[in-house]
């Protein structure tokens, strides 16, 4: 009998430990919980005394700091951390310029912005001068002062589409192409490059800088004889005489044709 009531004392202490356990862990928890809003407030009170006095912008060419501060519409004293990254990006990929945006926060004034700008690889007629980028993009020419060494899209009977968004012209995305790849080529080539014209139903016409003389290609074929065109430039020709030359033709399998201008 006795061993019995032993057993049943043993069992009946066992609830009063759990339920201190328990009382331990609720009074825990609730000093975490008041310590971690004690702490969220006091942080929230220190953030919000952050106020925005620099904005550094990088990767800037086309547009002007002042240009992207007038499209932020930014003033110092501004809380820092109530300026929204994904708004700051979103405003300026309105610029047609502009590829892409990130912002971030760099505490405890600054607000840093690295900007990605479309790359034009040349000019192109339609409804006036624009340029046009290596993804389609058409471009306005931007009021800025920037030295540009690109070649100029010509004849184009197309329309081209609104500047901002992609050309819809199939005929101005082979320029893009011939343009890209011109980039590519053998000196000098490369560097005389001035003009891509599509006037002409059966040859596309690549002017030379400093000369009359342009260099005939099709659309198809146009990467090899490109190619066979930088290296008779490169090894064959005397540019002293380059101006005595109406047409370079390296259109044809195995040979390349040339005109001479009538004296």
């Amino acid at each position: 009998m006795s061993k019995k009531t032993k057993y049943k004392k043993k069992k009946k202490k066992r609830p009063a430990k759990a339920l201190l356990l328990y009382l331990t862990l609720i009074a825990i928890t609730s000093l975490l919980a008041y310590g971690y809003k004690t702490l969220d407030v006091h942080l929230q009170e220190k953030l919000s005394h952050f106020e925005l006095s620099d904005i550094h912008i990088s990767g800037n060419k086309i547009l002007a700091k002042k240009e992207i501060l007038k499209m932020l519409g930014l003033q110092p004293g501004e809380k820092l951390l109530e300026i929204s990254a994904g708004d700051v990006a979103e405003t300026l990929k309105k610029s047609p310029y502009i590829r892409s945006v990130s912002a971030l926060y760099s505490l405890p004034s600054t607000l840093r912005i690295t900007i990605t700008e479309r790359k034009p690889v040349a000019f192109i007629y339609g409804r006036g001068l624009n340029m046009i980028d290596r993804e389609n993009f058409i471009l306005p020419v931007p009021d800025k002062a920037i030295r540009w060494d690109l070649p100029v899209i010509t004849g184009i009977s197309e329309k081209l589409g609104i500047q901002g968004v992609e050309t819809i012209s199939e005929t101005a995305r082979k320029a893009v192409e011939i343009a890209r790849y011109s980039s590519m080529v053998e000196m000098p080539l490369r560097e005389m490059i001035s003009e891509i014209n599509f006037s002409n139903e059966d040859y596309i016409a690549i002017g030379l800088t400093g000369c009359e003389t342009i260099i005939r290609v099709d659309k198809n074929n146009f990467q090899e004889q490109l190619f066979i065109a930088a290296r008779y430039l490169k090894d064959y020709l005397d540019f002293k005489k380059i101006d005595n030359l109406k047409y370079v033709d390296v259109r044809f399998d195995g040979q390349i044709v040339i005109k001479e201008n009538k004296v």
